[in-house]
């Protein structure tokens, strides 16, 4: 089979993707790679993807055709959000490449266009491996991939401890889960894993929240750490030598280097003050020992992210969400919003004073168990959060507004709009059996594969780790073509 391994500028992600790679053509299979730009060889440089003839730079391509590809008419049936919203989003929270026109970003969408294009035709390419789709770059390789015929292969953490998951799709994952929930029976050793899960969910935390850098709090003294030092020593590498005017994902890396320091110094600063909107856990924990306010949850969400800018683009603002569930919340009920750990500092002061404003809004600490929460709530309204799913899970209703893996879970209602919210929350709550709930737990289990994704951690890649992420892709592209979803 000929494998296309997609590289751009997620750091240590080159490392990961160009060991899995090593081991398929151990076994016979032909490797591929499409960077997004040459600077990768300057950040990340390993020999034998950066010089190899089968490795094909995009910002090369966009180069030499630049002209052509900026007044050429677009034919391609997408809209811009879908392509480009996910880069775009990261521009904005970050505040950097904001500054090319509508010919540049013609030219770099005629670009994406040709040049997965032809590098897929060229060389026959049956598999395009990756994260999963979480920009514009991993979008039209999907995208033009499926209209060539290829399988999508997305590696990316899962809900579940000590699991992970392998996407094949951008938002139709969750048909696949539950494809074959019916007709498959849940097994005794399936259901006491199960029950062990459901009684631990209470102190879980995904793998992919534990230890996250995003996580901690900024303080001055990170600013000035050996490891912002070594990044910002890798970025002053690439501004000597190269031209990043066509590496469309970063524009400027001199801009990129000074936004990283200045998005830094923001958190640190937004997190000091925006501390005193916050409820306290007191007097958290008094309204929910006592019963007295009836109340639903928003959890917010870190900003960019793929699981919103790419699953949920028309609710990756924050506050326009909070206003819009408020104004259509019955007056006597209340909504707590429960930071995300993940989100402190992310929002300036003035979000925290509008949103403490609104009446029957409450602020949660991201410190507060979200769990604990949803024990007491009427049911949760999220965007694609994981509490969305703990809750389906604690047989509480959830009302959806993007796309994830659990919209098919018993007690979760897509919502198509806001003013759709009115309706359900005058819908008197349905109770589904322990064993309605395990069906769907247990087919989120069978779709996820035993593991985790080390990325950066290569202290921790024994021998045989890499081979059994190779099996298990092969065991899902075995299944993608039993079930004709190619």
């Amino acid at each position: 089979m000929n494998f296309l391994v997609l590289v751009n500028g997620a750091p240590k992600y080159k490392y990961f993707y160009a060991e899995i790679a090593k081991h398929l053509a151990e076994r016979g299979h032909n490797i591929y790679f499409a960077v997004n730009a040459e600077t990768s060889a300057i950040a990340e440089p390993i020999a034998d993807i950066d010089n190899s003839e089968n490795t094909f730079f995009f910002d090369n391509y966009l180069k030499e055709n630049f002209k052509f590809l900026s007044k050429k008419p677009i034919k391609l049936e997408e809209t811009w959000g879908d392509v480009f919203h996910s880069d775009f989003d990261r521009f904005f929270c970050h505040n950097y490449n904001l500054r090319e026109n509508n010919d540049y970003w013609t030219a770099v969408l005629n670009g994406l266009q040709g040049f997965f294009e032809s590098v897929i035709s060229n060389n026959s390419i049956d598999v395009i491996l990756y994260e999963n789709v979480s920009n514009s770059f991993a979008y039209m390789a999907y995208k033009v991939g499926m209209s060539l015929g290829c399988t999508y292969i997305g590696l990316i953490g899962s809900r579940l401890p000590n699991r992970y998951e392998i996407q094949t799709s951008i938002t139709s994952e969750s048909d696949f889960i539950t494809s074959d929930i019916d007709v498959t029976d849940v097994t005794v050793d399936e259901e006491n894993w199960s029950n062990s899960y459901l009684k631990e969910l209470f102190y879980i935390q995904p793998d992919y929240m534990k230890d996250s850098a995003i996580n901690k709090k900024i303080k001055l003294s990170s600013l000035f750490s050996y490891k912002k030092f070594l990044t910002a020593q890798k970025i002053l590498k690439v501004i000597k030598k190269a031209d990043s005017y066509y590496n469309y994902q970063v524009g400027s890396s001199f801009e990129q280097l000074t936004s990283m320091y200045k998005l830094n110094w923001r958190k640190m600063l937004n997190e000091n003050q925006s501390n005193k909107y916050y409820m306290s856990m007191e007097e958290v924990d008094v309204l929910l020992e006592n019963s007295k306010e009836a109340f639903y949850i928003y959890p917010t969400h870190y900003h960019p992210e793929s699981s919103t800018s790419v699953l949920a683009p028309d609710y990756t603002n924050e506050l326009n969400n909070i206003i819009n569930i408020h104004n259509n919340l019955p007056v006597g009920r209340y909504l707590y919003v429960k930071d995300h750990i993940s989100a402190r500092g992310v929002q300036n002061k003035q979000f925290y004073e509008k949103v403490s404003a609104l009446p029957g809004v409450r602020l949660i600490h991201f410190d507060y168990n979200v769990k604990k929460l949803i024990k007491y709530s009427r049911g949760v309204i999220t965007v694609t959060s994981t509490v969305g799913y703990e809750a389906a899970l604690m047989n509480k209703p959830v009302y959806l507004l993007g796309n994830v893996f659990y919209e098919n879970f018993p007690n979760v209602f897509k919502i198509n709009s806001f003013i759709e919210l009115r309706e359900m929350f005058y819908k008197e709550p349905i109770f589904y059996s322990n064993q309605d709930i395990t069906k769907f737990i247990v087919a989120y289990y069978r779709y996820t594969f035993e593991g985790q994704l080390l990325i950066g951690k290569p202290e921790l890649w024994n021998p045989g780790y890499f081979s059994k992420i190779v099996d298990d892709i092969f065991y899902r592209i075995d299944q993608v073509k039993k079930r004709g979803l190619l």
